[in-house]
């Protein structure tokens, strides 16, 4: 019964240091954005992955397009779903 509780608190201690990071690192890549959207520099890497997002919707395969953002980003599932939403009304 200890052992079991012990455990439990280890979870609970281990999701919360991985929220805490999650976070942080959410917050870290607004930050990188605005830098970059501040200074003006293009961002070759998004426009390679927007025309690879571009292949897949325009073939109809929204939800391939949705997988591959997720894979590259790290984006969770509904960020990327938006992502590829706003992508493909342009």
């Amino acid at each position: 019964m200890i052992l079991l509780a012990i455990l439990l608190l280890a979870i609970l201690s281990l999701y919360t240091m991985v929220s805490s990071m999650q976070k942080k690192l959410n917050f870290m890549a607004k930050k990188m954005d605005s830098i970059i959207d501040h200074l003006g520099v293009e961002d070759n890497i998004a426009k390679a992955i927007d025309e690879e997002l571009m292949v897949f919707i325009d073939m109809g395969k929204a939800e391939a397009a949705v997988k591959v953002l997720r894979e590259r980003t790290g984006m969770d599932l509904l960020e990327a779903k938006t992502y590829v939403d706003r992508l493909a009304s342009k």
